[in-house]
């Protein structure tokens, strides 16, 4: 998936492969596609995976994903305890 990104600048990115295309986006210095999967996975934090993408958020310095992740706990923080 990643050459066919370096070749046609597309890529599909699913709950499925979001983490293993940004894991794989960071170790090859891909910035425009680890933007992109920092705006995908922003759109989908939800109660179950929140905690999650907070902590994969700070492995790959995301600093967006960050903010958001905590402020939706923040927010949701009598729903999640």
């Amino acid at each position: 998936m990643i050459v066919k990104y370096l070749y046609s600048g597309n890529i599909a990115v699913t709950e499925e492969n979001a983490q293993d295309l940004l894991s794989a986006s960071n170790m090859l210095l891909l910035g425009d596609l680890k933007d992109s999967i920092e705006k995908f996975l922003s759109k989908r934090i939800q109660p179950p995976n929140c905690v999650s993408l907070l902590k994969l958020s700070h492995l790959f310095e995301l600093q967006d994903l960050i903010k958001t992740s905590r402020k939706f706990i923040a927010d949701k923080w009598d729903d999640l305890s």
